[in-house]
């Protein structure tokens, strides 16, 4: 049992080992970037939000500049009804950011990408206003997300140092298992010699 249970510590401080050198590296270098990618696009955000006197930053859609939210919200559902394959294509452009336009076949509803510094995908409802609505909130999180991310980032140096912890923790048992084992081969020992004696007897 407690060679068992020896075995199992070591493949715990095996796999812990090789998160060290993989796993947690790779993650923390992704949450890192989105936390850039992130603080960049909402300084995209900043300087591309230029509110006309309808409240509403001009949309260019396939080369057309729209006004008011509803009409850009209205272009963008006409253009759906177009589309006939699910592939991204290009949409134009919103505050500060180019849109793409495509539709996903798992969740069967069209979405917008905005392409800054990450792409930030936004499903689309069938309401013109929504559809704009949609767009701002997916913008306005990116705040919330970074928060997310950084929350993410902490956890996982938490994880990290922890994983050191353990590894650098000894087994447990360590010498009642290597007691049990000096009295194992003692008994083996001696079981053995009474083998040799009943032989020769």
């Amino acid at each position: 049992k407690l060679k068992l249970q020896k075995a199992d510590h070591l493949s715990q401080r095996y796999a812990l080992e090789d998160s060290l050198v993989k796993k947690f590296p790779r993650e923390i270098a992704e949450q890192e970037e989105r936390i850039k990618g992130l603080d960049a696009d909402m300084e995209t955000a900043k300087s591309g939000t230029v509110p006309n006197e309808n409240g509403f930053s001009p949309m260019d859609i396939l080369g057309a500049t729209y006004e008011k939210r509803a009409d850009a919200g209205k272009a963008i559902l006409d253009i759906c009804e177009r589309i006939s394959t699910p592939e991204a294509r290009a949409l134009g452009a919103y505050r500060g950011f180019k849109t793409e336009i495509g539709f996903d076949t798992m969740e069967r509803e069209f979405y917008i990408v905005l392409c800054g510094a990450l792409r930030h995908k936004v499903p689309l409802g069938k309401d013109a206003g929504g559809i704009i609505t949609r767009l701002d909130n997916a913008i306005e999180a990116f705040e919330k997300r970074k928060d997310g991310c950084k929350i993410q980032l902490e956890e996982l140096y938490k994880q990290v140092e922890n994983a050191k912890k353990e590894i650098a923790t000894p087994f447990a048992r360590e010498a009642e298992l290597e007691e049990k084992c000096r009295r194992l081969a003692e008994l083996n020992a001696e079981l053995d010699m009474d083998k040799h004696e009943n032989e020769i007897v």
